[in-house]
């Protein structure tokens, strides 16, 4: 009974996320049963179709479970960053975020960033992943934004040569 109960609160409240959405996401849920309870993931939460310099996955507060990052350049590796912002910023420093009270001092700031080697070939990417199910996951608070930087850690150089997704709750 109680499983059934959260399957319904879960459909229901993926019905309602998806009517207040103009992209239209899905939601799914599954029962976890190591943790004895539902998780819903909001999907595809954010997906280039291209390989660009940044790319807004959400311009609100959430949460990041997970991601993937493509370099498709061949001659260069480059830097990652995960920015708590809701827009791509424009070149220059940024800083690191800090929190007081769950709010970061900056907008944007880098919650984490990556190196991501030089691509094999232009046909084959070099990727980098993340994952932290079950948690503690990344807390972003005014969206999350990935950009794409020949330059780092803390400076933006941004070049269009990476690909991002990402698994948002």
């Amino acid at each position: 009974m109680h499983k059934a109960i959260l399957r319904l609160a879960c459909a229901l409240f993926g019905a309602w996320v998806l009517s207040a959405q103009a992209q239209q996401p899905t939601i799914s849920c599954a029962w976890n049963t190591g943790h004895t309870n539902y998780a819903c993931e909001e999907s595809p939460a954010g997906v280039s179709s291209a390989a660009e310099s940044g790319h807004v996955m959400r311009a609100k507060a959430g949460v990041m479970v997970g991601f993937q990052v493509n370099n498709w350049d061949t001659s260069a590796g480059k830097t990652v960053m995960a920015l708590d912002a809701n827009a791509i910023p424009a070149n220059g420093t940024l800083a690191v975020c800090s929190y007081t009270n769950g709010t970061p001092n900056t907008n944007p700031c880098i919650m984490k960033w990556y190196g991501v080697p030089t691509a094999p070939s232009s046909s084959q990417p070099a990727t980098l992943g993340a994952n932290w199910a079950p948690g503690p996951n990344l807390h972003f608070y005014n969206g999350l934004v990935f950009v794409c930087s020949s330059t780092g850690p803390t400076s933006l150089t941004l070049s269009s040569q990476c690909t991002f997704s990402a698994e948002l709750q």
